[in-house]
């Protein structure tokens, strides 16, 4: 918004000569006015500038007013831009964050899905290795039977013979 000032140019001068020079007395070479008259002249110019200052000052101070309240106003205007922009930049925030929590649950969720996944695999090879040793630990144990009966049996065939010879 643009103001513009301007001031209403009186005419104090024509009209204070114009009063001035409605009684007076010539001669030649002066000019002669009643005292009254010039001092009801005078005061009239007193009174014209007094009231033109005091138009002028209340021009001025209306003016300066109006720049003031539009300073202000824009001030105001800018002050709520920034806090919108503050809000928007809080709310941008607070989604990121809240986008980025929701993406750290979502990785938590696949690596709690595949640490579970690996346990139960190694829960299932542990069941498979105990059930390999269990399978070994008797074969084992066959095996040792088997090589203790043939032992008992080739010792006890040589008892027979050796107590044939006896």
């Amino acid at each position: 918004m643009k103001e513009s000032f301007t001031i209403a140019k009186p005419h104090i001068a024509e009209e204070f000569s114009k009063a001035l020079f409605e009684d007076f007395t010539e001669t030649p070479s002066t000019y002669t006015f009643n005292k009254g008259h010039f001092d009801k002249s005078i005061l009239k110019l007193e009174s014209a500038a007094m009231a033109r200052e005091r138009s002028n000052y209340d021009n001025y101070s209306m003016y300066y007013e109006n720049l003031l309240r539009v300073q202000l106003q824009l001030l105001y205007q800018r002050e709520q831009e920034n806090k919108s922009l503050n809000d928007q930049l809080q709310d941008a925030a607070n989604n990121l964050d809240v986008e980025v929590q929701c993406q750290l649950a979502d990785k938590s969720h696949d690596l709690l899905m595949e640490i579970t996944a690996l346990r139960a695999h190694i829960a299932e090879m542990r069941g498979t290795l105990m059930n390999q040793e269990q399978e070994i630990r008797e074969k084992v144990r066959e095996e040792y039977d088997n090589l203790v009966h043939n032992l008992y049996t080739a010792t006890f065939e040589l008892k027979s013979k050796f107590e044939m010879y006896s």
